[in-house]
């Protein structure tokens, strides 16, 4: 059999991206999808110089999602190297984006840094029209099964006839609004192509609330128009205008948990530098944390909800127990019984509900999923730093009745942690017992021998050890060569 050049198949971005969607959108294909269009609407209102501050999300009835923010809206010019306008070359091309220059903004915190994550998300759908408003014109560009094109007729369609131009020139009809501006994208992913997931609107909903949230200055709108009669918690749709931070952003991830908010809480923010290959490049963070039980975590890097932690997580935990123990440690009248010791960071880190949203250019992701930071050098130069702050805040006297009720929880779980590993090992030093009887890793001459004791009945038995060599037989076993011979 003949194995040639013509054997092999060569794909092209958007084929590649329908065959394999996982490859850049991860496992969970269809929620990473969206959220890339959501991030990417809400980076770009949150820079106050490209004049907006409003995403609005429409959950059409047909299943389809609209993603509009009223920013400076996409570029619409021809790219004369290309031929390609400024839609196509931003969500119809893969690594593409304005992020690879050199000339970058160090301290940008976007949450695209690929170009991939929109441009997979417009691959991998049945039809998506982008719609720009700027300049006092509307400009339309569509995108059949990933291909840049035009629908014939003016509903949204994905089955009306399709015709394919890559290099299509956008000409803008006057706006009924002349300051209007934005861009708008309504995407329908293709069931053929992911027929075994599905969005799950409600996980998208509460991350684009927390990316508002901590995203100062920019308004969410939820709209529902009958999203395939699914059922949607009523907080989720309400507008979101304020206030932001990680304060508020707590008590968005304990609402979603189910478990309560901390009453008390310390809010703190710092910023450094850390290494990456640009070298030293300046990152910040923010946190609000407070004693609760049970313990609640959230941790968001450029606004990207990080379900697998990673590194921005274990420096914010890692400085606040650090100092919290520290400080416990200072206490007097802790309670403690004779030789017992004060809660440790661990112990700490179990009775705590944190938020965190650390921004950090150029940050190392475990995928384009997003779902992890992996960053030694960043959890190296954030923890001391999250620790110099909390021990200033745990310093000031009017923050004492929270770093008490903190502590108490915290000394609380430390003796049930302590008496549960007490207990385990009384369990295994019992288990290692009573099993020297059965220990086949021993050589046999070690193996140990059971014998009742005189007068102690069956029950009660002694363990001894007993080593046999030629020199030390029983008399009885000489004695009875003897009488053969």
């Amino acid at each position: 059999m003949s194995y040639t050049a013509a054997d092999i198949t060569e794909l092209d971005d958007v084929q590649h991206t329908r065959l394999r969607p996982a490859v850049n959108l991860g496992l969970d294909v269809l929620n990473t999808a969206l959220r890339e269009l959501i991030d990417n609407a809400v980076e770009e209102v949150a820079v106050p110089s490209h004049g907006g501050s409003r995403v609005t999300i429409t959950l059409h009835a047909d299943g389809s999602v609209s993603v509009a923010d009223d920013g400076r809206g996409l570029p619409v010019d021809t790219d004369a190297a290309t031929g390609k306008n400024g839609i196509v070359k931003t969500l119809g091309t893969a690594r593409a984006g304005g992020k690879f220059s050199a000339h970058t903004d160090a301290a940008s915190t976007g949450a695209g840094l690929n170009g991939i994550g929109a441009a997979a998300a417009v691959f991998i759908s049945a039809r998506t029209d982008v719609t720009v408003r700027r300049a006092g014109k509307t400009y339309l560009q569509s995108f059949g099964k990933g291909y840049p094109g035009v629908f014939e007729g003016t509903a949204f369609d994905p089955n009306a006839p399709f015709t394919r131009s890559d290099t299509q020139k956008l000409r803008g009809i006057s706006n009924r609004k002349p300051d209007a501006q934005g861009t708008e994208v309504r995407i329908l992913f293709d069931p053929a192509v992911v027929p075994d997931s599905r969005i799950d609107i409600g996980e998208v909903l509460l991350r684009a609330h927390a990316a508002a949230r901590m995203s100062p200055g920019v308004h969410l709108i939820v709209v529902d128009e009958g999203w395939l009669g699914e059922d949607i918690a009523p907080a989720l749709l309400e507008p979101f205008d304020g206030p932001w931070g990680t304060d508020t952003l707590l008590d968005l991830m304990c609402t979603a948990a189910g478990t309560p908010a901390p009453t008390v809480r310390a809010v703190v923010e710092g910023r450094g530098e850390y290494t990456t290959g640009r070298g030293p490049t300046p990152f910040r963070w923010s946190l609000t944390a407070g004693p609760a039980e049970p313990a609640t975590v959230a941790a968001f890097c450029n606004t990207v909800r990080t379900p697998g932690g990673g590194s921005h997580l274990t420096a914010a935990m890692k400085g606040l127990s650090e100092a919290l123990a520290d400080r416990a440690s200072r206490i007097r009248d802790l309670g403690l019984a004779k030789g017992e010791e004060g809660p440790e960071p661990q112990d700490f880190a179990a009775v705590t509900a944190l938020a965190v949203d650390t921004r950090a250019p150029d940050v190392s992701w475990d995928s384009q999923a997003k779902t992890a930071v992996s960053s030694r050098s960043l959890n190296v130069a954030m923890a001391p730093d999250v620790a110099r702050s909390v021990t200033i805040w745990a310093a000031n006297p009017a923050n004492g009745d929270a770093v008490s009720l903190w502590t108490k929880l915290a000394l609380e779980f430390a003796r049930a942690r302590r008496s549960a590993e007490g207990a385990k090992a009384r369990s295994r030093a019992a288990s290692k017992a009573k099993g020297l009887g059965t220990n086949l890793s021993l050589p046999p001459k070690l193996l140990p021998s059971r014998e009742t004791g005189r007068g102690s009945g069956p029950s009660c038995s002694c363990v001894r050890v007993t080593r046999h060599s030629a020199r030390s037989k029983p008399r009885a076993t000489r004695r009875s060569r003897r009488r053969s011979r």
